[in-house]
């Protein structure tokens, strides 16, 4: 058994299959135009929702250190329960004068 070395094969190719196999491999390689701008599109999408997710997490974060949120919850508690007891004060003033210019008139019209 002898070994031969086949002729090499010859291709009857046309002009126009040579430049159809030329762009196949273009459009293989480079990927279709609008592929590649939606592919873009989303990647510019995610570097900007990656921004300002960075950006409002250190915003976030000074905010949360400068105003200390339990600190400002227990003054406003504070404010509010002096606030109360001032109006408690407040009514208490007003009923004794009521009642004081109750007594008053009582007094005016026994005179009369």
């Amino acid at each position: 058994m002898s070994l031969e070395c086949p002729k090499d094969p010859e291709y009857h190719t046309s002009v126009q299959q040579k430049l159809h196999s030329k762009n196949a491999a273009k459009v293989y390689r480079y990927g279709s135009p609008k592929i590649r701008d939606q592919l873009r599109d989303k990647c510019r999408m995610r570097v900007r929702e990656a921004r300002q997710a960075s950006f409002n997490k250190r915003r976030l974060n000074s905010i949360a250190e400068n105003l200390d949120i339990d600190k400002l919850l227990r003054e406003e508690l504070a404010n509010l329960e002096d606030d109360l007891v001032l109006q408690e004060e407040i009514f208490k003033e007003l009923r004794d004068e009521m009642n004081e210019w109750f007594i008053q008139e009582l007094e005016a019209e026994e005179t009369f």
